[in-house]
């Protein structure tokens, strides 16, 4: 997934994040709620977003706030965790 946007919203003291990425032609709107420990990294070449990866902590005993760990794989632009996320497909 190539992300092309990313935004953070504040609503009572919890931090969202919504990025809209595409993988091959289709369009994706992730939204992740409850997100701590945002890293924002930009390098010499802007932001730029080419992969990431949602790794679930639940098995090493994380179910709340830092259940899913999210994090930009090739670049690292941004990595944060988040206590649930959805993925819908854009038209």
């Amino acid at each position: 997934v190539t992300v092309s946007q990313l935004t953070l919203e504040y609503e009572n003291d919890e931090c969202c994040i919504h990025m809209c990425g595409e993988c091959d032609g289709v369009r994706y709107d992730f939204e992740f709620t409850n997100a701590s420990v945002v890293k924002i990294n930009p390098d010499g070449n802007g932001f730029v977003i080419e992969g990431f990866e949602i790794i679930d902590n639940k098995p090493r005993g994380f179910e709340t706030d830092n259940r899913y760990f999210v994090n930009d794989y090739e670049y690292s632009s941004v990595s944060f965790y988040c206590n649930d996320f959805t993925v819908t497909e854009s038209i």
